[in-house]
């Protein structure tokens, strides 16, 4: 990882996440959101082992059409979330800001979901390349479909204006637990 992605996931990490949820009312947490503007968006807590479950029980009993399934929830979501979130998108942003926009999204998922991640971006081409180390769910099971290809897919789609762009997953790094 360069010097400088190090330097931000650390900073994300370290100083901003620590201040960043609001927990004073309990039962809900709360977060803003990184885009255009300040909404709050309330989490949901779930452990990683029940989505893995989830995603593994799923592919195994009904296989092909289990996989199709979980990336179109994926997408679904990543996409609504995105929206809800207000992300910056073409349209509504300069390349420039769309640039730095995905580079601190990538840091962001990156230094909570992963260890490590890396990405290329053609906005042109609506390509979006993206790669993590021990990203959440894949690393245990090996499929990572919601948060993985789906999930990434639906944010997108949404910041290009297109929903027709769909994710590809080429591989995911897992112990298949």
């Amino acid at each position: 990882m360069p010097v400088k992605d190090g330097i931000v996931s650390w900073f994300i990490r370290n100083v901003l996440l620590p201040h960043w949820e609001i927990i004073d009312t309990p039962g809900f947490v709360s977060a803003p959101s990184m885009g255009a503007r300040n909404v709050l968006i309330r989490d949901v807590f779930v452990p990683e082992t029940v989505i893995s479950n989830f995603e593994r029980d799923m592919v195994s009993k009904y296989g092909n059409k289990a996989m199709q399934t979980l990336y179109s929830i994926g997408k679904k979501f990543g996409y609504g979330y995105a929206s809800i979130a207000s992300f910056n998108h073409v349209g509504a942003s300069s390349r420039r800001d769309l640039g730095l926009f995905a580079y601190f999204l990538v840091r962001y998922i990156g230094s909570i979901y992963a260890s490590d991640a890396d990405y290329q971006m053609d906005l042109d081409k609506k390509l979006f390349r993206i790669s993590f180390d021990n990203y959440v769910v894949c690393r245990n099971n090996g499929i990572g479909l919601l948060f993985g290809s789906g999930g990434i897919a639906g944010i997108w789609a949404y910041i290009v204006g297109d929903k027709r762009v769909e994710g590809v997953k080429l591989q995911c790094q897992g112990r298949g637990d």
